[in-house]
């Protein structure tokens, strides 16, 4: 998953940011090499990870929950139960 170049973990720009998934490794690639433009942030895998876990053990979780345990991940590299 990759997000604009001057994006940055805090949680007003998480909400705000344009998110962007490669649909093959050439274009993966090619955008890891455009650091310019984009920045890698994380694996779509460990993301949607995050936000199973997340409603996994809170069903209810609010939008702001799953930014905090998206948050939590990035700065613990652990899940937010």
């Amino acid at each position: 998953m990759f997000v604009d170049s001057d994006f940055d973990d805090t949680k007003k720009c998480i909400e705000s940011a344009n998110y962007y998934l490669s649909e093959t490794t050439e274009e993966d690639d090619d955008m890891e090499e455009q650091e310019d433009k984009y920045l890698a942030w994380l694996k779509y895998a460990t993301f949607l990870a995050i936000i199973d876990n997340k409603l996994e053990h809170h069903p209810n979780a609010s939008e702001d929950d799953l930014i905090e345990a998206v948050i939590y991940y990035l700065e613990e590299d652990d899940f937010l139960d």
